[in-house]
């Protein structure tokens, strides 16, 4: 739970200035039998505009860019929760969520592929 990746690391601009670097922790990240990651969470309390500002979104979408899976933003209920993948161009719709009980899906059927 809620390890911290590196986006962009610390960059010397011109001495001394710094660009500073960016990091990105998930809520929770999902491992296969092998060791992959097959799941990347982000925990939000709705998928509207409240729920998932915009900062958050570039971080999002860095993250798929740089490790080439999408973050999931999921919001969880009494008996299952609502997952929809971050930062696809095939997004599913706010009132489209995917419905799960368990992990047992790829996130490919978080998007709207």
């Amino acid at each position: 739970m809620h390890p911290t990746v590196e986006l962009a690391p610390l960059k010397v601009i011109s001495m001394p200035v710094k660009a500073r670097q960016i990091r990105y922790t998930p809520d929770f990240v999902i491992f296969d039998a092998k060791g992959a990651v097959i799941h990347v969470y982000d925990v939000k309390n709705s998928f509207g505009m409240y729920g998932i500002d915009s900062g958050p979104k570039e971080k999002f979408a860095e993250f798929l860019h740089k490790f080439g899976i999408p973050v999931e933003a999921v919001v969880v209920r009494k008996h299952d929760f609502k997952s929809i993948a971050q930062s696809v161009t095939k997004k599913r719709k706010d009132n489209d969520p995917l419905i799960c009980t368990n992990l047992n899906y790829s996130w490919l059927d978080a998007t709207a592929y």
